[in-house]
């Protein structure tokens, strides 16, 4: 099963990695910079092979465990991955996903349940297709009401430099977007990344991992098309929870 995706999360993951992780600062921006600590505490437990197979993953997030906390079990074959989540509140929210295929082509679903609302309020289905340096994925999302297609082109693997594109179109409301986005390491520890999209918005991010569990992020961002607006700055730090295996 190696380089096919083991869960529905890892269709797409390349591109959507480069375009967005880090982007998205904590709300709201400010004109000029933001420091963002969030003093959450985040752990993971995991039991390998509870039955053969079968990993069981517990994830507790602190100060507000009801909110975020939840028990996820894998199940991982040559050819397959699937999951099935449970939300750790009185009514808690379900998820399941699964993921069918092999190194060049596969294809999944993703789905969670309200429990409270008795409603699915999210579907989505995708495929992927690898060859050689380039990985590409088309999907349905937001309950099929869009169509999300990404591309992401390895350049460079010793220095990790690639390019993503991703194109989403809204089929109820008749609206699209695109990004287009390239990343480069400048060094084991630093990860620049840039993008631009079709609103005219274009973003720069440095990345340094100061430890193994500790990143700090820098993002700007600025608007071409209303050069009247201040460009935006973000500073923020993120804790990577590491996972204990029990």
């Amino acid at each position: 099963m190696a380089g096919n995706p083991k869960i529905y999360r890892d269709i797409g993951k390349k591109a959507r990695d480069l375009l967005h992780k880090g982007f998205e600062p904590p709300q709201p921006w400010t004109q000029f910079s933001f420091l963002d600590m969030n003093c959450g505490t985040t752990s993971i437990f995991q039991l390998d092979n509870v039955i053969p197979g079968i990993n069981t993953r517990f994830k507790l997030c602190l100060p507000d465990p009801h909110r975020l906390s939840k028990v996820e079990f894998q199940f991982f074959h040559d050819l397959a991955g699937f999951t099935a989540g449970l939300g750790l509140r009185p009514k808690p929210l379900l998820h399941f996903s699964g993921v069918y295929g092999t190194r060049f082509f596969a294809f999944g679903a993703d789905m969670s349940f309200d429990t409270k609302r008795a409603d699915f309020f999210k579907f989505d289905a995708g495929v992927s297709f690898t060859a050689a340096s380039v990985n590409a994925s088309v999907a349905l999302t937001d309950r099929f009401e869009t169509i999300l297609a990404t591309a992401f082109c390895t350049m460079d693997p010793r220095t990790q430099t690639g390019v993503g594109a991703e194109y989403r179109y809204n089929i109820m409301k008749g609206k699209s977007g695109i990004y287009i986005g390239t990343q480069y390491a400048l060094s084991p520890s630093t990860m620049l990344k840039a993008r631009v999209s079709n609103h005219g918005v274009v973003s720069g991010l440095v990345q340094l991992m100061v430890q193994s569990d500790l990143a700090s992020v820098i993002t700007s961002e600025i608007d071409t098309r209303d050069l009247t607006k201040r460009p935006k700055f973000g500073v923020t730090m993120s804790f990577k929870p590491q996972i204990t295996h029990l």
